[in-house]
């Protein structure tokens, strides 16, 4: 009889403490794009992805 079934296609869940480490690094880098303190730390996460795609097309387009 087979054994347990392996559960190794699920991917591993996102922790706490990971997450908050990601998410301050990324605020961070907003804040050094040059965008506001007040509108950055209102951000929910899909939204702090949103700004920094923004901003990285900006950077890309001043190098071009």
């Amino acid at each position: 009889m087979p054994g347990p079934r392996a559960k190794f296609r699920e991917r591993p869940k996102k922790l706490g403490a990971k997450r908050k480490i990601r998410t301050k690094s990324q605020k961070k880098r907003l804040l050094e794009a040059g965008l506001d303190e007040g509108y950055v730390k209102k951000l929910t996460g899909k939204e702090t992805r949103e700004e920094l795609k923004k901003a990285g097309k900006k950077k890309t387009s001043v190098k071009k």
